[in-house]
């Protein structure tokens, strides 16, 4: 088992994407749901990362799509 698996953790997970909706994005677009769930994804593995700027400044410097 991987940490504590619980149904608080789903239904957290429900309510930040339904503040994703109502926030930043407004509304989205069924086209494009899979990148708006990775996102979402991405942001709550993220969440207690103390240097998450530094991390995500370090790959996208190296991805070498820089130009």
């Amino acid at each position: 088992m991987r940490g504590e698996i619980h149904t608080n953790t789903i239904e957290n997970v429900w309510s930040l994407l339904k503040c994703f909706v109502v926030g930043p994005y407004h509304k989205i677009s069924e086209k494009h749901i899979d990148r708006y769930v990775d996102e979402l994804e991405w942001r709550f593995n993220n969440r207690q990362n103390p240097y998450l700027f530094r991390d995500t400044l370090k790959k996208l410097i190296g991805s070498g799509n820089l130009e």
